[in-house]
């Protein structure tokens, strides 16, 4: 008799796995239950990962974010999106992660809306950009830099500080993405207050 196999064996998972520079120790501290399609840290104790289930190409296109602790392994269901998720990034300090939600025909080509998600009560938020979202890095634990499309121009986003929350570009400035750079003055990223 023929042993068929279906694809969904643990084996097939993508997990996440610590080094211990100092010891050469390795261990993998993502859940068993869970292949990893994306992970970052989330602080120095955590991981946020895009996850799935299954590991087939298939499961990609209902992924989740989830968090998990280095200790335990737990995960902990952060993010439940309608499309596909992409560009995951983690705040130094673990109180947010940033990720792009878009419809998306294949797994790396992801287009679309920012989302930040808040570790302290798990509130997700739509920002928005003015323009697709291709690329998301926290610079510090409050600014995150952002890169996008807009129709056929592309280039870096530029935000402003933001005391007490989410404010647009300074200056009044649409975020206008036009030759390759942002039109009006260059603020800086993203900043989230408190």
């Amino acid at each position: 008799m023929p042993n068929v196999e279906t694809g969904d064996e643990t084996f097939r998972r993508r997990s996440v796995w610590l080094l211990d520079i100092v010891s050469g120790a390795v261990r993998r501290v993502s859940p068993a239950t869970l292949n990893v399609w994306e992970a970052c840290w989330s602080g120095n104790d955590a991981i946020a990962a895009v996850a799935t289930p299954g590991s087939t190409e298939e499961d990609w296109y209902r992924a989740i974010v989830v968090r998990f602790d280095l200790q335990d392994g737990a995960p902990q269901t952060l993010f439940e999106p309608k499309d596909q998720l992409g560009w995951l990034s983690g705040a130094p300090d673990g109180k947010r992660v940033a990720v792009v939600e878009a419809v998306c025909s294949d797994r790396g080509v992801c287009a679309g809306d920012l989302r930040v998600i808040e570790m302290n009560g798990g509130t997700v938020r739509r920002i928005a950009c003015g323009f697709d979202v291709t690329y998301t890095e926290w610079r510090s634990d409050r600014s995150l830099l952002l890169a996008g499309h807009r129709g056929h121009h592309r280039g870096p986003a530029a935000f402003g500080p933001a005391p007490g929350g989410l404010r647009g570009p300074a200056h009044g400035h649409q975020p206008g993405l036009r030759g390759g750079h942002v039109r009006g003055r260059a603020a800086g990223p993203l900043e989230l207050g408190g």
